[in-house]
């Protein structure tokens, strides 16, 4: 457009910002089956989550909030834990809170076009503490997705309904500082192979033998992950 015998320079258009993918959630066709949530027990398997991304783009999921349902008191769970079909941890337990809901899970990628199964677990009180909850049916509802994507699926989604015992003795551990473990901070050299940061002593209890799948360890200080070659 001429204004003035000069011509006005274009407008810029800013374009839309791409699609982020979308998320279907449903249920797992393969839920935990009912049974019974005995005290001291953890990461008690009650529903299984498939999310789904779209083709167009991974999805971050940042978290599940989660609601205990049924006949049965908050009182039975010392928390809720979310986790990855093998069993291992995404982020840590979270305690239900006055509304009988808990936000569970750290942030983690769906890649498009795959599907990500989580289980929703719980943490049981000691059985001592549990007398009072005893034959109690609770259930652990999905009740919402934290994410950007648009989320497709019906909520809220029920597993199993579990119910709370009080008199069954299950294995137990006990976990102590090794004999190798340097037990104070050190100073070592760049270089320095075969170190030995940590070391646990594990004990199994008399009710029953153990299996011992893996130990997750966590990184913290000033060092970064690039520091570190290699942990064995």
């Amino acid at each position: 457009v001429a204004r003035g015998g000069e011509i006005a320079p274009p407008t810029l258009i800013t374009p839309p910002a791409a699609p982020t993918g979308t998320l279907t959630v449903s249920g797992s066709a393969n839920q935990p089956a009912n049974s019974l949530a005995p005290g001291s027990s953890t990461r008690v398997p009650f529903t299984k989550v498939d999310l789904t991304a779209s083709a167009d783009g991974d999805v971050v999921v940042n978290s599940l909030v989660i609601e205990r349902q049924g006949i049965a008191a908050d009182t039975s769970f010392t928390g809720i834990v979310l986790m990855n079909e093998d069993g291992t941890l995404i982020g840590i337990e979270k305690t239900l809170n006055s509304t009988h809901q808990a936000t569970i899970g750290t942030a983690f990628t769906v890649p498009a076009g795959t599907t990500k199964t989580v289980i929703v677990g719980g943490n049981m009180d000691t059985a001592a503490n549990l007398s009072g909850e005893a034959g109690e049916v609770p259930s652990l509802a999905v009740v919402a997705v934290n994410t950007s994507a648009t989320v497709f699926g019906t909520l809220p989604i029920v597993g199993a309904n579990h119910t709370v015992n009080s008199s069954l003795a299950i294995g137990s551990v006990t976990i102590q500082r090794g004999a190798l473990d340097p037990g104070a901070n050190q100073t070592k050299e760049v270089g320095t192979t075969s170190y030995i940061f940590s070391g646990v002593k594990i004990t199994a209890g008399s009710a029953e033998d153990l299996t011992l799948k893996s130990i997750r360890w966590y990184q913290s200080g000033s060092a970064t992950s690039d520091d570190i070659i290699d942990a064995v």
